[in-house]
């Protein structure tokens, strides 16, 4: 049986492994800090608050998916 991850390449085919990529890993928590210095900005609305955490996460969970 397969796993989930095997699947995502298609059938027949395998994962490649790829290097890190610096640039890319700190273009990513760039952004991620960006919006967290952003959310403490006190006139924002709740709803702004929610989308600068969600969009601070999301970079550095990719960071940390790549191994890092």
């Amino acid at each position: 049986m397969n796993s989930a991850l095997h699947n995502l390449a298609g059938p027949g085919k395998s994962l490649s492994i790829e290097p890190p990529d610096t640039r890319e890993i700190d273009g990513l928590l760039r952004s991620g800090k960006a919006r967290l210095l952003d959310a403490r900005r006190t006139e924002l609305s709740l709803e702004i608050y929610f989308d600068l955490g969600y969009n601070a996460a999301r970079p550095t969970r990719l960071v940390s998916l790549r191994g890092l």
